[in-house]
């Protein structure tokens, strides 16, 4: 009565933005990151950042999610959360040159916070990264290109969320955005970039090559109308994607079902057919795409030797009646009320409404509550 899977792998978040679900929803990008979130986020402390953590972690094990690469900032607040739940994350670097880091000092900073978290626990390591080009410059950019360097690991970045992104790279540098990062050096030890709807034949041709792959974001994408990314001639090209939620002040919920279903019906109506993408190939993103992109290759698949990264879904429920197919389960009817148990490294810690995590939902939910409460009326 049940279908044991591997774990969905969600490679792009910001967990704490739990906390601003909906406080700034039915804006274009450039105004609600501008006008409304980065006022909000330069009011959180640390103890803010531990809490909307936890609270996305349950959010991820109710929703069949084990594992997420986050990338958000007071970085040790976030490892300190996913470790003490148990949870499965790798925390990804998210420079910007507008929130008090010092240009050429970007080198010393991915060294150091590389240093602390790269191994922090069984649960938690780290990845480069900058928040995106838009939000950086080139002396930063060259800077982190040489921690890259000689850190040897990959490199992730938002890139050509919306129009305005890719434009404004050809004005700035005289070149495309994925063009700017191949310059540099960024790509030589793989990666990916988030989102990736407004791409050339050529930036999607230097991903290939240096085996760097796009994170899709489409409830996001859609909310926000920044486009939706070109599953299928991304696939055909040789491209490797992931699926992500990106932050729930955007999507607003961290459902990969939802992603699934969204990515799946949009590219039906962007190519006009009903059989181009297949669900096939949108499980395969969600979690073995998803893995390789986040580096997990020990939890891509149920199999002697591989991490015990698991999920249960109930397929004896009116939505899941009747049973024929796995993959177009997933993706046309379920639903998070179908999984059953969330398992992370073998620890059961979500079964059927009840959380192993050390933390009482209705204390995470009045803390953040009240934590919101206290920043909105500041």
């Amino acid at each position: 009565n049940y279908v044991l899977s591997p774990g969905f792998k969600n490679a792009h978040a910001h967990t704490p933005m739990v906390i601003l679900r909906s406080v700034a929803d039915d804006m274009v990008l450039e105004d609600w990151l501008n006008k409304a979130i980065f006022p909000l986020e330069a009011k959180l402390t640390s103890e803010d950042i531990y809490f909307s953590t936890i609270l996305g972690i349950m959010e991820y094990l109710k929703n069949g999610i084990t594992s997420c690469l986050d990338m958000y900032f007071l970085q040790e607040d976030e490892a300190r959360a996913f470790d003490d739940c148990k949870f499965r994350a790798i925390l990804n670097g998210s420079l910007t040159s507008i929130k008090g880091v010092d240009d050429k000092s970007a080198y010393d900073r991915i060294l150091k916070e590389h240093e602390k978290f790269y191994r922090y626990s069984k649960f938690v390591s780290y990845v480069p990264g900058v928040h995106s080009t838009y939000t950086t410059n080139r002396v930063l950019l060259e800077s982190v290109a040489k921690a890259v360097k000689e850190i040897k690991r990959p490199f992730y970045t938002h890139m050509n969320e919306t129009e305005f992104e890719s434009s404004n790279a050809k004005k700035t540098y005289g070149v495309y955005n994925v063009e700017l990062l191949e310059d540099l050096g960024l790509l030589e030890y793989g990666g990916a970039i988030f989102h990736g709807i407004h791409m050339t034949d050529n930036e999607l041709d230097i991903l290939k090559k240096h085996n760097v792959g796009i994170v899709l974001n489409p409830c996001s994408n859609a909310k926000l109308n920044s486009g939706m990314a070109d599953f299928s001639t991304y696939r055909k090209k040789g491209v490797l994607l992931g699926l992500g939620t990106d932050g729930a002040s955007s999507n607003n919920s961290l459902d990969m079902l939802k992603e699934m279903w969204t990515l799946y019906s949009v590219n039906h109506i962007k190519y006009n057919s009903v059989t181009e993408p297949t669900p096939e190939s949108i499980v395969y993103t969600a979690i073995i795409g998803s893995s390789k992109i986040m580096t997990l290759n020990d939890c891509d698949n149920l199999a002697v030797g591989k991490k015990a990264d698991i999920v249960c879904f109930d397929i004896t429920s009116v939505n899941a009646t009747p049973f024929t197919n796995f993959a177009k389960f997933l993706c046309y009817s379920a639903n998070p009320s179908n999984i059953a148990l969330t398992m992370i490294d073998g620890n059961i810690l979500y079964e059927n409404g009840k959380y192993n995590i050390g933390f009482d939902k209705k204390m995470i939910v009045k803390e953040v509550t009240k934590r919101l409460n206290r920043i909105k009326i500041r």
